[in-house]
């Protein structure tokens, strides 16, 4: 039933990818059909013998891999990946493994019983980022299979995250084939057009409202922050020129640059990861969101329903501009 894609590009030690080759065998005991596609940087011979070995124990697993470059994108990784997948559906495993098999199950189960295009599940993230997130889309929604058609919030509301979701093969194809991803080296695994992109084709969804696996954020997950703002327009451009979702599609925007980025912003471990400094990239930020409330947002805030019929804690969040000194409490204020 699944096809699972695991990125190793962040293991450099022996030991501890073997860790992570342990855990990932346990996670797949008892599941049929299980497919796997890693994505591999570089070519570490270690790294190669481990694949080889956990083969050698998973006979009835379908093992494939593909080398990558350091520099390519999340995006143009998609494109190759497509070409692999054989299975019905697919999901990105986290690099911490935090899923078990009963998570597994929960997930065949909800598959078995409802034909899909897209199953999400609440995200949570730990180590450096730590974030538990409240569930976004209304209650009533939730726990069901919906017509998207008919339910075009769930694209304002879903999280702008692609480890959270299993999607089917049939859908990125689809998807990919409307040839309107970008040929750019901008996209990474924590932010991606295609995450949005998918819904264009998407009908049928579901929101199960239980965290099934925590997410680690590294290195190589972080967005280029300089080219966000413009990978966002060509977003909605797609969506505009479709006449699709284009309310939806600024709302996911505007939570995505004010929400989640100045969050991003805020943590001094992130920040040091992409060895940034804090006050010059949040003021050159800043800058940038005052000048797309001046362009965009306050037309925004007055004419999207979205800003108009609710009044949630998200929603008041995104009314409201928060100098740099407060962007470390706006996860809090979103938080089971």
């Amino acid at each position: 039933m699944f096809s699972i894609i695991v990125f190793l590009g962040r293991y450099k030690n022996e030991a501890i990818a073997k860790k992570f080759f342990n855990k990932l065998s346990n996670l797949i005991q008892q599941q049929k059909n299980i497919e796997i596609i890693f994505i591999v940087e570089g070519k570490e011979e270690f790294l190669l013998n481990i694949i080889q070995n956990f083969q050698e124990k998973n006979l009835d697993v379908f093992v494939k891999f593909i080398y990558i470059s350091k520099r390519i994108s999340f995006d143009k990784i998609m494109l190759n990946i497509n070409k692999l997948i054989t299975n019905d559906y697919f999901f990105i495993l986290d690099n911490s493994i935090t899923m078990d098999n009963k998570s597994l199950n929960t997930l065949s189960k909800i598959l078995k019983n409802n034909e899909l295009d897209i199953l999400e599940f609440r995200p949570e993230f730990s180590k450096i980022l730590k974030w538990k997130p409240i569930d976004r889309l209304e209650q009533n929604k939730i726990n069901k299979k919906l017509e998207i058609n008919k339910n075009e919030s769930v694209i304002a509301f879903t999280f702008p995250f692609i480890y959270n979701k299993v999607i089917s093969s049939d859908l990125l194809d689809k998807t990919l084939k409307m040839n309107v991803i970008e040929n750019n080296n901008d996209s990474s695994i924590f932010f991606s057009s295609l995450i949005y992109l998918l819904f264009l084709e998407a009908s049928k969804y579901f929101y199960l409202p239980e965290t099934l696996s925590n997410i680690e954020i590294i290195e190589e997950d972080i967005p280029n922050f300089n080219k966000l703002i413009q990978q966002w327009n060509s977003i909605q451009s797609i969506f505009k020129e479709k006449n699709k979702f284009v309310k939806e599609i600024n709302y996911a925007k505007f939570f995505y640059l004010k929400i989640i980025i100045c969050s991003l912003l805020s943590n001094n471990s992130i920040l040091n990861l992409i060895k940034a400094k804090n006050n010059l990239i949040q003021k050159k930020y800043c800058d940038k969101l005052k000048q797309i409330k001046k362009d965009e947002f306050l037309h925004f805030e007055l004419e999207n329903s979205y800003m108009i019929m609710n009044n949630s804690k998200e929603v008041q969040l995104l009314k409201t501009f928060y100098p740099i000194s407060k962007w470390n409490k706006i996860f809090k204020e979103l938080e089971k």
